[in-house]
């Protein structure tokens, strides 16, 4: 008979230690899979959350930008109406006048323009340097935490080994 084979009972010694094994080391391996998850969840909804900032700033940089085009429309308008009553007083001092106003007006609309520009990049950069220091801090969490799982997998391994001496 099979049950009376000695290879027969070493099979389901093996397979009840394994069970056993395998019944308390779930609970580890669980917990620590759950805590991982909870880690890079965490991570997601600070990713998200920097991003929807970052869409926020681009609005108000947009906003900013319809601003200054609006400005710039208003100052243009300013000296056209300016412009319109030097030429009631004389042909020959608006001819002077108009060219100096364009020039300025010219000047004013560039520098708005680039500090605009400027503006614009020094805040994209630091929304960018900032995201990306976030997700990298994030990755080497997520490392370490995958190493403290593999090296709890291995403790239980070495205590099952143990107590099977």
């Amino acid at each position: 008979m099979f049950y009376t084979d000695p290879t027969f009972w070493v099979l389901v010694s093996f397979i009840i230690f394994c069970g056993v094994v395998w019944w308390k080391a779930r609970g580890i391996i669980a917990q620590n899979l759950d805590t991982r998850v909870e880690r890079i969840q965490a991570e997601l909804d600070e990713v998200r959350q920097l991003k929807a900032q970052a869409q926020q700033a681009q609005a108000e940089q947009r906003q900013r930008n319809r601003q200054a085009k609006e400005e710039v429309k208003a100052i243009e308008a300013a000296a056209r109406e300016e412009v319109t009553e030097q030429a009631r007083l004389a042909h020959e001092k608006l001819e002077r006048t108009m060219a100096q106003r364009r020039e300025q007006a010219t000047q004013r609309i560039v520098q708005a323009e680039a500090a605009a520009l400027k503006e614009i990049a020094e805040r994209t950069i630091g929304l960018s340097i900032s995201a990306s220091q976030k997700i990298l801090e994030g990755q080497m969490v997520g490392k370490v935490g995958a190493s403290i799982i593999d090296a709890a997998i291995k403790e239980a391994a070495d205590i099952a080994e143990k107590h099977a001496e």
